[in-house]
């Protein structure tokens, strides 16, 4: 990708950033996923089944992140 004069290169430090950790994770979610950047919407809706149960899933949240963070647990609601 050619640099834009107009684009300082410090506007760019977040981007290059972003490329180097998508990079140390893409082999990983390839193997898992068969995608670079992790599960599609649509393996989600096979894996749960329907579209709500995917937004469902999507608010469910873990005891091990919640005690890291100080958040309260929230289970998937049912």
């Amino acid at each position: 990708m050619p640099l834009s004069p107009s684009l300082p290169r410090r506007a760019l430090v977040p981007f290059v950033a972003a490329v180097a950790l998508l990079a140390t994770f893409a082999p990983s979610m390839r193997t898992s996923y068969g995608h670079p950047l992790g599960p599609t919407a649509d393996q989600f809706h096979a894996k749960y089944g329907s579209w709500g149960q995917v937004i469902d899933a999507s608010m469910r949240t873990s005891h091990a992140v919640d005690r890291e963070l100080s958040l309260e647990y929230r289970p998937c609601p049912v």
